[in-house]
């Protein structure tokens, strides 16, 4: 086991979250940190135009997890798509970004968060994203049939918010995007501009692209660092005073697994010692189903699968035009007054069809409605499975519908 350079911290997974706290930890002191990312910072096209992300699922930027068959389904198995790159998620998503409702930071118990807000206004009228990492803006140019869905909202009573928001109930508008002149923006761009910024030699930040995180290296119940699978190959321990654990909702809790820190059940399935029982570690896990409500339009007019020559040049000249989309531009919030102060329910409208846009061939004549129960009582898990001596993957069971009334009030 070769044994790397000790840092003051290290942060595994250089996703959303890791990229910006490992750039803020760096730009904080002159301690060295390291970024350990599976993926690589890849210029690809797909992660740069908007309306192209959804042909990263499946790809090779994409981890493909699928969860174990699901009951409440028909036992079908659903794709969760993840991000495999620097930027992680944030780098494959529609880019929307939504402020969780005050209610939910009471719930989830973050007092603190839930009388502040982690957005503030751009002098030029724009909003910036926490500690101004990202621009964010609508997107430039809504797609007729958007702007259509925002009309007939507030015909139904639902107000217009420039800002849309959560905690605005029964509120409609276009969504604010990780985007900046049309093209995506997300955190993975900061590591690249921190280390440009910095040059070799004041830099205080490495980044291991292309390494594998396989346990966590414990000293008498302390993690005191990491050991990993480079891109050679080459099995290797990074110490450290501090782990942070950036790998997300899957990532997190397998690396844990893996190391011998969870449930003991689960650990015991998978032939790992457990050293460190915590029953938490993949427990309660909340996802949100999107019902589709797809529609056949009287004209063809929808987003297009294809972009032609002239669109294309638009886009790269002005970053306008189809390229430009997220897909899901516009949606609401709506029926307040459940569980929690918060919606109920959301609504993403695509003018498209949600379920084959774009891999599948269809006309442009479809349009939908995402409908989502923002709250679901149904809960999962998240354990491992060992497929072979000495490989351990994750096993996904969100469970959904589980919980009759998920089902009762998706009906309603």
């Amino acid at each position: 086991m070769d044994i790397s350079q000790h840092y003051r911290y290290v942060v595994v997974g250089g996703g959303s979250a890791g990229c910006l706290l490992a750039r803020l930890l760096a730009e904080g002191q002159t301690d060295p940190v390291a970024l350990i990312e599976a993926g690589k910072s890849r210029r690809d096209v797909r992660t740069v135009v908007p309306n192209l992300y959804p042909r990263t699922f499946g790809s090779s930027l994409d981890w493909g997890f699928t969860t174990e068959p699901q009951a409440g389904l028909a036992d079908r198995r659903l794709a969760w798509p993840r991000g495999k790159l620097l930027g992680g998620s944030g780098a494959i998503s529609a880019m929307i970004y939504l402020m969780a409702a005050g209610a939910d930071y009471r719930r989830w118990g973050w007092t603190d968060a839930a009388g502040q807000t982690p957005v503030r206004r751009d002098p030029v009228g724009g909003i910036r994203c926490p500690l101004s990492a990202i621009s964010l803006s609508p997107v430039r140019e809504p797609h007729p049939w958007s702007l259509a869905f925002l009309e007939a909202a507030r015909g139904a009573g639902l107000t217009w918010a420039p800002s849309l928001r959560q905690s605005q109930a029964n509120s409609c508008g276009l969504y604010w995007l990780s985007q900046s002149g049309g093209r995506r923006q997300h955190t993975g761009l900061l590591i690249a501009s921190a280390l440009r910024d910095a040059g070799h030699s004041k830099r205080n930040l490495d980044v291991l692209e292309g390494c594998h995180a396989q346990k966590l290296s414990l000293e008498r119940d302390r993690v005191r660092g990491v050991r990993i699978v480079d891109s050679q190959g080459q099995q290797k321990l990074v110490y450290a005073d501090e782990v942070i654990l950036c790998a997300g909702t899957i990532g997190s809790p397998v690396l844990l697994m893996r190391s011998g820190i969870g449930p003991q059940q689960p650990l015991s399935k998978a032939a790992i010692r457990c050293q460190v029982e915590l029953d938490a570690v993949g427990s309660n896990l909340q996802d949100h189903l999107v019902f589709p409500v797809v529609y056949r339009a009287k004209s063809r007019q929808g987003l297009p699968r294809r972009h032609s020559v002239s669109e294309r040049i638009q886009y790269r000249r002005h970053g306008t035009g189809s390229p430009a989309s997220n897909i899901a531009e516009a949606g609401a919030f709506y029926g307040a007054g459940g569980q929690t102060e918060a919606s109920d329910f959301q609504i993403h409208f695509t003018p498209t069809h949600y379920l084959k846009y774009p891999k599948l061939k269809t006309n442009d004549d479809f349009f939908s409605l995402g409908v989502t129960d923002l709250h679901p009582r149904s809960r999962g898990t998240i354990d491992v499975l060992a497929t072979a001596p000495g490989r351990i993957v994750p096993r996904i069971d969100p469970r959904y519908l589980s919980d009759p009334s998920d089902v009762e009030r998706l009906r309603e």
